[in-house]
């Protein structure tokens, strides 16, 4: 399925979507898309609160996986995390969500990330 991908960065200079660290998340998100198909991903930054993020999937039979990322400070890389999962998800889907929130804990701060939002369709 086609997919439309939104990178948006406080940095000067764009983005690459090939740097190491991006491709990494893009290609967790393959596949989690293979198994669970998907209409759209958005990690999104607070707009007061520079430091926590909501990371949200939503999928093509209408579930919802929503978390808040909050981070200590620019250097952490082990934020604190919290659910709002209402509807079930199957063990062997949600252990493909961990490389994606890996990869995107990974690369929100240090290439000052605003949003991230990919929609498929």
């Amino acid at each position: 399925m086609k997919r439309t991908v939104n990178l948006d960065s406080d940095l000067t200079t764009p983005i690459s979507l090939d740097q190491d660290m991006v491709r990494q998340m893009f290609d967790a998100l393959d596949q989690l898309a293979s198994i669970v198909p998907m209409t759209q991903f958005q990690v999104l930054r607070d707009a007061q609160n520079l430091l926590l993020y909501t990371y949200t999937i939503q999928t093509l039979n209408g579930r919802v996986w929503q978390q808040t990322l909050t981070f200590a400070n620019q250097q952490d890389t082990d934020p604190y995390m919290t659910f709002n999962v209402v509807q079930g998800w199957k063990l062997s889907e949600f252990a493909l969500q961990r490389p994606v929130r890996d990869s995107a804990v990974a690369i929100l701060l240090p290439l000052k990330i605003s949003r991230v939002r990919l929609v498929w369709g």
